[in-house]
């Protein structure tokens, strides 16, 4: 049986000109032919990324009324699987490896099909993760929040996508902090946990935690905090997987500014909340910073190609043998959760079209990409599903979580919603697993 999808709780910005502000380096030095005016850079002309992952670099031609260009990687026309290969667009796709010599990505002019200009390309076994600065700020009010805390905004720069602030609700608990955990809310993340409004027991699931003694770090990236971050962290362009990085450039800083020293950080997210946990382990090297995670209502978009594409069967519901789920995002979830991280509106125009043209770069964006991290040693991995979510999000969540190598559980708390804490014993559950789990 077909249902619809709700990420319950996941209007596309403006393209970065040319890369600057993005992350990116200024362009390449042209090579032309002697006495030639033709000239083409290529921006950046140097980027570090992870294997597997996706970058789009531009070429600026000058000196002639053709601005066209043939991309190469390593002298080989559209490149290879060596190497990576790149389309008519500058999108690059790095191989799942790291391979032996240097990765040179080249424009090469069709006016005069000689002059070129090049960016050098790092690969990384990881995403990298950005950087981070930030600083306490007054609270938000007419939250419906109940609980004191401190407020922190926090300015994130991520390699290639642009500048965002991230923002903390932080609340210390009445006896010595045995650890913190990270909470986030679902859609783009904009809303704050304990809200009322975005879970109707999330204020219980904060509360539960600081009585257990747990530092308790909201996130946001948006909301209540700014009124010009309408996309939150999907703000692109720079694709899904890469906007991901503000997540665990986020959890850095509290491990490094709010996390007691040698306690344990832990993290649980809902829906879009759980894309961001699995982004963290699966591509930023999450599990040497999380000692626990509790993705609840998914990951939703385990495989991005699946969820955009819609040309896949309907799977089994993880919570009722009797009734299948889709993996389709559906229309909705697309344009609002997932295009607004791409130049163009490519996840729900292949929703209503099925259209393969971008299953590459869907696959290199997925968390099950084919070079996926699937091994958590130092990570306890905890899934529920709510048995009332009809959506993609547990089918999706259990493909992830049954890829998974290392030791981990999966349960379904049987009248949550998608919304798995606005029910009481959904919200009891997360607080039990973290009390259970969450230790160094």
């Amino acid at each position: 049986m077909h249902r619809s999808v709700a990420f319950g709780g996941m209007v596309a910005m403006l393209t970065c000109a040319v890369l600057a502000g993005c992350g990116g380096s200024s362009g390449s030095p042209s090579t032309s032919p002697p006495g030639g005016s033709v000239s083409v850079k290529v921006a950046p002309s140097s980027f570090t990324m992870g294997v597997g992952s996706n970058y789009r670099f531009a070429a600026a031609v000058t000196g002639t009324s053709n601005t066209a260009v043939n991309w190469q990687v390593n002298g080989a026309e559209g490149g290879n699987a060596g190497v990576g290969t790149i389309d008519s667009t500058g999108l690059y796709i790095a191989p799942g490896a790291i391979p032996s010599g240097v990765i040179t990505v080249a424009a090469i002019a069709q006016a005069d099909g000689v002059t070129n200009g090049t960016s050098v390309v790092t690969l990384a076994l990881t995403d990298p993760v950005g950087t981070a600065t930030g600083h306490t700020i007054t609270c938000p009010s007419g939250s419906g929040i109940t609980i004191g805390g401190t407020c922190y905004s926090i300015a994130l720069s991520c390699p290639g996508i642009a500048d965002l602030n991230g923002y903390l609700w932080v609340n210390q608990p009445p006896l010595t902090p045995i650890g913190a955990v990270l909470l986030t809310a679902g859609g783009n993340s904009e809303g704050l946990y304990a809200d009322p409004n975005i879970y109707i027991h999330g204020a219980d699931v904060v509360n539960g935690l600081l009585a257990a003694s747990y530092i308790t770090v909201q996130t946001s990236f948006g909301g209540l905090f700014t009124t010009t971050q309408p996309s939150g962290w999907q703000t692109g362009p720079g694709g899904i997987r890469r906007v991901a990085c503000r997540y665990i450039t986020l959890a850095q800083w509290v491990q490094q500014n709010i996390g007691p020293s040698g306690k344990s950080l832990c993290a649980t997210g809902n829906s879009s909340g759980s894309i961001l946990i699995s982004y963290a382990l699966a591509h930023y090297g999450g599990t040497s910073m999380f000692n626990m995670v509790e993705p609840t209502s998914g990951s939703p978009i385990s495989r991005l190609d699946y969820s955009c594409e819609c040309n896949q069967l309907n799977l089994t519901d993880p919570c009722d043998s009797s009734q299948q789920l889709t993996q389709c995002a559906g229309p909705m979830n697309a344009q609002k959760y997932i295009d607004p991280a791409y130049p163009a509106p490519i996840c729900s125009q292949a929703v209503q079209s099925h259209s393969t043209a971008n299953t590459q770069q869907f696959l290199s964006d997925s968390i099950l990409s084919p070079e996926g991290t699937l091994s958590y040693p130092n990570t306890s991995v905890h899934f529920v599903w709510g048995g009332q979510d009809f959506s993609s999000a547990p089918v999706m969540g259990q493909e992830w979580q049954q890829k998974i190598t290392t030791t981990n559980t999966a349960s379904c708390v049987a009248d949550a919603p998608h919304n798995l804490a606005d029910v009481l014993d959904g919200a009891q559950k997360i607080v039990s697993d973290i009390v259970t789990y969450c230790h160094p």
